[in-house]
């Protein structure tokens, strides 16, 4: 496997990197089995799809409210792709896919499957009446894949913004610039020797987050996440972000770059510090050091439709979250319940939208008391 995804002709995610496979399976204590869907033509690999069965719990969620917790035996695949050799394009390897995990279904209860492009095969292959195994869904309407194609410079970029969008991202960074008298930088973590530091920030700021506030604090510096990043630093693909003001960490970015794609994992900021919008304000200051490196062709900003996406983006394309589970199965009862559920979560959200109190709730979500000052 090691050979087939070093040569230079497969289309090969970091995700489907030996080191980041390996890393994965060593700090997971609760993988029950990883397994590789081997495709050969003759005696020659040309795809594969890296796969494990992990057991852990199934949340039901309303919005990001938690409901309940039912534990059970998950797939998933490494990446959101499988890797296969440019030579041999024409063959469908969604069809090989599909009869795998068909065959497999006794060994898991459900499956995720993320990102998946409207109008993939994979979706018309298990949508056929005698599979084993169905695709549900997680929304009813997809949702969109935001990327950054680099033209030829920054200059040429920032210059294809629209005027109003471009100025208010550069009076962002002169607020905070003039504010601070020009106390801020970007510290950069690529090395062996960065992750520790800049977990140690990633922990300090990540407490102070929205996210910590929706989704619960908890630990961002263990062995776990050190020894993952120092597989990706030895491989060359760490590239990491934090915003210093006043000698102040303020905002992180967690990224790593392989193969000309940057892949944007994570960005989070002090909730307090969200009037100087560090979020807009790290992304201004990282992407021209991202165009002058010159090896990214492509920022992979992920799944969703987040404004600063759509503000940073230039391209997307239109895709699903899909479960994959038996019929008739307990995975397929819940995978409908949540499909209800995000239904409804979106009625109740176009709703507050109309009522225009889609903001307040927003700011309550993160942590905001008196919103009217905002």
């Amino acid at each position: 496997m090691s050979s087939f995804l070093s040569k230079q002709s497969v289309i090969s995610s970091l995700y489907h990197q030996p080191v980041y496979i390996e890393q994965v399976l060593s700090t997971k204590n609760n993988i029950k089995n990883f397994n590789i869907i081997l495709i050969k033509n003759k005696k020659d690999i040309i795809a594969i799809y890296p796969f494990y069965v992990v057991y852990e719990n199934f949340d039901l969620k309303l919005g990001l409210v938690d409901l309940i917790s039912v534990p059970m035996r998950k797939l998933r695949i490494f990446g959101n792709n499988f890797a296969f050799d440019n030579s041999c394009d024409f063959i469908d390897f969604n069809s090989y896919f599909k009869d795998a995990l068909d065959r497999y279904a006794d060994h898991y209860d459900i499956g995720f499957l993320e990102a998946v492009p409207v109008g993939s095969t994979l979706i018309s292959h298990f949508s056929c009446a005698n599979n084993n195994v169905r695709i549900d869904p997680i929304a009813k309407n997809p949702d969109n894949v935001w990327l950054l194609e680099f033209p030829e410079s920054w200059d040429e970029y920032i210059g294809a913004m629209r005027y109003k969008t471009r100025y208010n991202l550069n009076c962002r960074v002169k607020k905070i610039t003039c504010t601070f008298d020009g106390h801020v930088r970007l510290q950069r973590y690529r090395e062996v020797v960065d992750v520790e530091p800049f977990l140690f920030v990633l922990n300090d700021i990540y407490q102070h987050t929205w996210q910590a506030h929706a989704f619960g604090c908890f630990c961002r510096n263990s062995e776990e996440d050190r020894a993952k990043n120092v597989a990706l630093a030895e491989l060359g693909a760490l590239d990491c972000f934090a915003l210093y003001v006043s000698g102040e960490a303020i905002a992180y970015l967690r990224g790593y770059q392989h193969k000309g794609i940057y892949y944007y994992e994570e960005i989070g900021y002090k909730k307090s510090w969200r009037k100087f919008a560090p979020g807009s304000v790290l992304n201004m200051l990282m992407l021209p050091i991202l165009f002058s490196d010159g090896n990214i062709k492509t920022l992979d900003f992920g799944y969703g439709d987040n404004d600063y996406k759509q503000i940073f983006g230039n391209k997307f394309y239109s895709a699903h979250n899909i479960f994959l589970v038996k019929k008739w199965s307990l995975g397929a009862i819940l995978s409908r319940l949540q499909h209800y559920l995000q239904s409804f979560y979106v009625k109740i959200r176009n709703l507050l939208l109309m009522l225009k109190m889609d903001k307040k709730i927003r700011f309550f979500l993160k942590g905001k008391k008196n919103v009217n000052h905002i």
